[in-house]
């Protein structure tokens, strides 16, 4: 059983864990630093693994609720980007899910 560094709740899915408080993500004993809203973005994923996450519940993890500025669409899209390249590290990726938003894929999923 794996315990959450952030919030000490028991983590259901232990391939890999995102903390909040340092910003980092660990999968396999290996550790990657991510950004701020980087590491939020990563746990949005988590949270919705192995489903979709849609621009608007990443507009809502990353911002809060209600409707976001079309220039807080453009800065998920960027911050999806750098997010895809520092988890290809962990063997991790973001794929696209046309007309929906995006997948969390590592592992055999």
């Amino acid at each position: 059983m794996i315990v959450c560094p952030c919030c000490g709740s028991t983590v259901a899915n232990p391939d890999f864990i995102v903390d909040l408080n340092t910003n980092t993500v660990t999968r396999e004993s290996q550790q990657v630093h991510l950004s701020r809203m980087e590491a939020e973005l990563l746990e949005a994923f988590r949270r919705r693994f192995p489903g979709t996450l849609t621009e608007d519940n990443a507009l809502n993890a990353l911002y809060g609720a209600g409707d976001a500025p079309e220039a807080y669409a453009i800065a998920l899209r960027v911050h999806v980007s750098k997010l895809r390249k520092r988890i290809k590290f962990l063997g991790m990726r973001i794929d696209n899910v046309r007309a929906s938003g995006w997948r969390l894929v590592y592992g055999d999923t």
